[in-house]
């Protein structure tokens, strides 16, 4: 992995860092508090979203909402781009990422690009990378200059051995507990074994109850079988009984009808001996001659009604005549007012028309006329009240001209005079937050450094002379910083002002009257445009105007009088004349009159055949009519009534037949009784029996029900205590397991494996660097508990023999080494303050072993390392340096 640059943007102290870097070794320097650190804690965010800060978004800059960092690097070929942002949004944050390759996305999220790059960029886990690529400060010193024990601890976390050796007292809580679960095991084997005994108790007097209703079932069956004979033959008696009680019930019925049909038949034949006294009186009348020539009286009658209907139509038909000829005179005298009338009638008619056509136009132009007047008021007035309000507020804000147009334009200015003042006044606020950091940081520095003469960073001893110029340099950056911040908190005072008197312009220009001032302008020309509207309708319709007043005068000229009375005379005569048919009343007057004389004709032909017909009328034809239907149907009703006696009397005889059958029905049915009461008795006696049987038969089944049900529940409680069984044993295998697990997490299993690898390859790596520095060392070996030898001649010396820089080398070579066992395919290396707590040879021995080692092109292709020791960059490829400008951190290329 080759890391090729890094954008910043308000990641902590940077506010825009566009870094590049390249293979060989990158050095950043700068001094405490710069923001050098940053840059490292920026590759380890985009990699693995890692941060230093307790809350997330503390890594954005203070005064900003949003932060980004972009890291670019290749790796086995392939170009890579990974994006990450953080954004407060209200009270919540949000956060986003991408990883790109080769110019396409691949993934986006938080969690899935940091899943991606440590499974399908890097190919080993995060924890392991880290460790092995970046070296904290303080550590290569340690690793040679701490007592065996301390560097061994150091060791082990580096190689994370410690966390097997937490691993192994952590199963043993493990075992601990699952040993607790497990307490019970023999218990519950016992409680299984009782349960299951139970069981087979069960079992045995469930065969036993099974054996007692099978032997019992016969008996039952044979004596459901007995009284189910004994029931069919009871219920055939029963229909049988049934039978001859319904035949008895019968021949009651035919006795009562017998008396019945003989009182009937007694009562048809008083009535019946009346027949020829009836047949006599009916022959009688029928031979009075009002029945004999019946149809010639009721003709006559029908001509009497309709010669006075005739006579009654002549009479109208005449009355009809009159009236015509008397309307046909009047409207000849009529008929020369009538055509005056018509012609002034069509010329006052062409003018209401003409008048009608020009009513729109003639409202339209009185409209214009009155509108025109009322405007014209109108802005008199408010020309006079805009120029009230234009005085008062060219008073107030100071403007010669008051006009909407001026006043938006003065509005717009000052709102942006506002926003370029509170940028400033932000931007200068922002600056004396960050210079108020930087001088707190400053005076931190110079406080923990006077009077010890020590780098409150690194530890490095600088000496007193060169103690107490920092200080001084410390003490005169604070007085700046603080200089700084008055004169910006004095800018601020003035902004603050200017941006009082800009607000009070604006809510002048913003006020009611303002307001009230620019509505009635725009109100005004608004009514000045609708005046000349009305002005332009005004001209176009005087022409129309004209013409009505001409038709309506003309109009009213004529007068229709005493014509219009003549001509409703003419059209009333008219109207009857249009309403009388003369040619139809006149034939029909003919007709009727013949009519009238054919009637008179035939009545006198009826008085000479029947004498008496005036003494007829419908009244007495109708008497006659009634007193001959009621014999006819008298007649008819007693020839019905002897013929439903003779029916009657058949009826007699058959009632008489069936009735003498009910001596031997009474006989049947007392037969029929005795033998149910029989039946009846072998009944009860066989239900007994089966009652007693059916009891044992139910609490039987009851007792074998309630075994199975406490047999249901057991296997229950026999599976529930099986599988809680099968867990314990589970688990017992599991605790035997993790204590083979845990034994090989001991001191003498893994970790002793992993530190004579670690031992092995260590030795062999920092031999090989060892050469390469031409020290006078011999050899170098790291046993497992990470005790260093080194050898000169052929004798074993202490790393204690060892000079200022040979330990230095010997510290830098195992670094190295331990971080290629980690990671075998290491092309990057990240040091933040190697030269922490080293003095000043050290640090140019350091610089040297680096110069002399690293830009070995078989080495490490690239380092980026950290500090603020500028001895360092004699050895970089690439120097940067970080700076604080502002509150903000800026990177120069340097070298």
């Amino acid at each position: 992995m080759i890391i090729e640059r890094i954008r910043l943007r308000n990641f902590l102290s940077h506010s825009d860092s566009d870094i590049y870097f390249d293979t060989g070794i990158n050095m950043i320097i700068g001094q405490n508090g710069a923001g050098k650190s940053s840059i490292v804690d920026a590759i380890r965010f985009a990699l693995f979203s890692d941060k230093r800060t307790r809350r997330t978004e503390d890594m954005i800059k203070k005064g900003e909402r949003y932060m980004e960092v972009e890291l670019y690097f290749r790796s086995e070929g392939h170009s890579y781009r990974i994006r990450r942002t953080i954004e407060r949004r209200g009270k919540s944050i949000s956060t986003d990422a991408e990883i790109e390759r080769d110019g396409s996305i691949i993934t986006r999220g938080a969690s899935d690009v940091s899943n991606y790059v440590e499974k399908n960029v890097l190919n080993i886990n995060k924890d392991v990378f880290l460790t092995s690529i970046f070296v904290r400060q303080g550590e290569m010193d340690a690793l040679v200059s701490k007592d065996p024990a301390e560097r061994k601890k150091i060791l082990d976390e580096i190689l994370n051995i410690d966390r097997l050796e937490a691993g192994y007292l952590l199963l043993k809580e493990v075992i601990d507990d699952l040993t607790a679960n497990v307490s019970d095991y023999d218990y519950l084997k016992n409680e299984l074994q009782s349960k299951i005994n139970e069981i087979d108790n069960n079992n045995k007097q469930i065969e036993e109850l099974e054996s007692k209703l099978r032997l019992i079932e016969p008996e039952i069956k044979a004596l459901e079988e007995e009284i189910n004979i004994k029931e069919n033959k009871k219920d055939h008696l029963n229909e049988e009984l049934h039978r001859l009680n319904a035949q008895l019930e019968t021949i009651k019925k035919y006795e009562m009808e017998l008396a019945e049909s003989q009182s009937r038949k007694a009562s048809i034949e008083m009535e019946v001996v009346k027949l020829p006294s009836i047949e006599e009186e009916l022959k009688r009348l029928e031979n009075n001659a009002a029945v004999v020539k019946r149809n010639e009286i009721i003709e006559y009658i029908n001509l009497k009604k309709d010669l006075g209907s005739l006579s009654e139509i002549i009479e109208g038909l005449k009355s009809d005549l009159s009236k015509y000829d008397e309307a046909h005179r009047k409207l000849e005298d009529l008929q020369s007012f009538r055509s005056e009338f018509l012609e002034k009638k069509k010329r006052k008619e062409d003018l209401d028309k003409l008048r009608s056509s020009l009513k729109e136009d003639e409202d339209n132009y009185q409209s214009a006329v009155r509108n025109i007047e009322n405007i014209k008021k109108w802005i008199e007035n408010e020309e006079k009240e805009i120029e009230r309000m234009s005085a008062f507020i060219s008073e107030i804000l100071k403007i010669q001209e008051i006009t909407p147009e001026i006043i938006n334009s003065r509005r717009a200015e000052i709102n942006s005079s506002l926003m370029q003042i509170e940028g400033k006044i932000a931007s200068l606020n922002a600056s004396i937050d960050a210079m108020r950091s930087h001088k707190m940081e400053v005076e931190e520095n110079a406080a923990m450094l006077s009077g010890r003469g020590v780098c409150p960073v690194c530890g490095t001893h600088l000496g007193t002379e060169k103690s107490e110029d920092l200080v001084k340099h410390y003490g005169e950056e604070a007085s700046r910083l603080e200089e700084d911040i008055n004169k910006t908190e004095n800018e601020i005072k003035k902004l603050d002002e200017e941006r009082k008197h800009q607000k009070k312009l604006l809510d002048r220009i913003n006020g009611k009257d303002v307001e009230r001032l620019i509505a009635s302008y725009n109100l005004l020309s608004s009514k000045r445009a609708e005046l000349k509207k009305f002005m332009d309708d005004e001209a176009r319709l005087k022409e129309a105007h004209l013409k009505a007043e001409a038709a309506i005068s003309q109009y009213n000229s004529i007068d229709l009088g005493d014509l219009e009375a003549k001509n409703e005379e003419w059209l009333k005569a008219n109207a009857v004349i249009s309403s009388i048919d003369i040619e139809n009343i006149r034939s029909r007057f003919e007709e009727k009159n013949k009519q009238l004389n054919d009637i008179i004709k035939r009545m006198n032909e009826i008085e000479v055949n029947i004498p008496d017909v005036e003494s007829y009328n419908e009244n007495s034809l109708k008497r006659i009519d009634e007193e001959l239907n009621s014999l006819r149907n008298k007649k008819n009703e007693l020839y019905a009534k002897k013929a439903a006696m003779d029916e009657i009397q058949k009826t007699i005889e058959h009632f008489k037949e069936e009735i003498s059958k009910k001596k031997g029905i009474e006989d049947s049915q007392a037969e029929v009784n005795a033998q149910l009461l029989q039946i009846n008795d072998d009944l009860k006696q066989l239900s007994s029996r089966l009652d007693k049987i059916n009891v044992d038969q139910y609490e039987w089944k009851s007792l074998h029900k309630v075994l199975l049900q406490d047999n249901e529940k057991l296997n229950i409680a026999v599976a529930d205590i099986r599988k809680r069984l099968e867990k314990k044993e589970t688990i017992i295998k599991a605790i035997a397991d993790l204590k083979r697990v845990r034994e090989a997490f001991s001191k003498d299993g893994v970790p002793a494996i992993i530190r004579k690898s670690a031992s092995e390859f260590i030795t062999n790596q920092t031999r090989q660097y060892i050469q390469r520095f031409e020290l006078d060392i011999d050899d170098v070996d790291v046993d497992q508990d990470f005790n260093i030898t080194v050898f000169r001649g052929g004798i074993a010396e202490g790393i204690d023999s060892l000079s200022g820089g040979e330990r230095m080398a010997v510290a830098f070579a195992l670094r190295v080494a331990i971080a290629q066992f980690l990671n075998k395919d290491v092309s990057l290396l990240v040091m933040d303050e190697p030269t922490a707590f080293l003095d000043e040879d050290r640090r140019s021995d350091l610089a040297n072993i680096i110069e002399y080692s690293l830009k070995d092109s078989s080495g490490i292709p690239q380092v980026i390392m950290i500090s603020h020791h500028r001895e360092l960059l004699s050895a970089s490829d690439l120097a940067l340096e970080v700076k604080k400008r502002n509150g903000s951190s800026i990177v120069d290329v340097i070298r």
